[in-house]
């Protein structure tokens, strides 16, 4: 997507670039939306795959089902810091995520330890933590975007935009699946 958007941007066709957006954010959020609901059932027993040890599995377990629902808001985020990037902003994103580590340093030992009001919730605060802290990030750059009435917010009137273009779709999965092979080999 980040590609796509560049190329759009370096021809100045910001109608292109728009396309590509509002198709990448239904496909990716539809695919980070499914990866959250295959998780949230296979926690269990992927941490057994792993060979967890019998007591850490049911912190384990809590808090891999609490990343695994804050796998849309993560994916979100880090797709639209791609979009700004791939539009040559990078202070933007930079910005938000610095905001997402703040978030994350304050809450983490709130919701761990329990303090104040707050419940004491083990391993599965941390979890929660991350969530929040990235739901809170997702919203905020969103109307960062949309008050800065930045050139590739999609507006109300343009919202068909997010119906997928298969040719871009197609243009996701042929850039996007080798560079994905490669991270991944490169981190195996």
């Amino acid at each position: 997507a980040t590609i796509l958007v560049a190329q759009a941007i370096g021809r100045d066709d910001l109608a292109a670039a728009k396309r590509a957006i509002g198709t990448s954010a239904t496909f990716f959020l539809s695919v980070s939306v499914l990866v959250a609901l295959a998780g949230l059932p296979l926690s269990g027993p992927v941490l057994n795959w792993i060979g967890t040890p019998a007591s850490a599995l049911p912190h384990a377990e809590t808090y891999l089902r609490i990343i695994f629902l804050a796998v849309p808001f993560l994916y979100a985020l880090a797709f639209l810091s791609a979009i700004l990037r791939g539009a040559g902003d990078s202070r933007t994103p930079f910005l938000f995520l610095l905001l997402v580590v703040a978030l994350d340093i304050v809450l983490v030992p709130l919701l761990l330890f329990g303090v104040g009001p707050l419940p004491e919730m083990g391993m599965a605060g941390a979890a929660a933590a991350n969530l929040i802290a990235n739901a809170l990030g997702l919203v905020a750059m969103l109307a960062w975007l949309r008050h800065r009435r930045h050139r590739l917010w999609i507006s109300r009137h343009e919202r068909a935009l997010y119906r997928p273009d298969w040719t871009i779709v197609r243009a996701l999965l042929a850039k996007g699946l080798p560079m994905g092979l490669q991270m991944v080999m490169l981190s195996a």
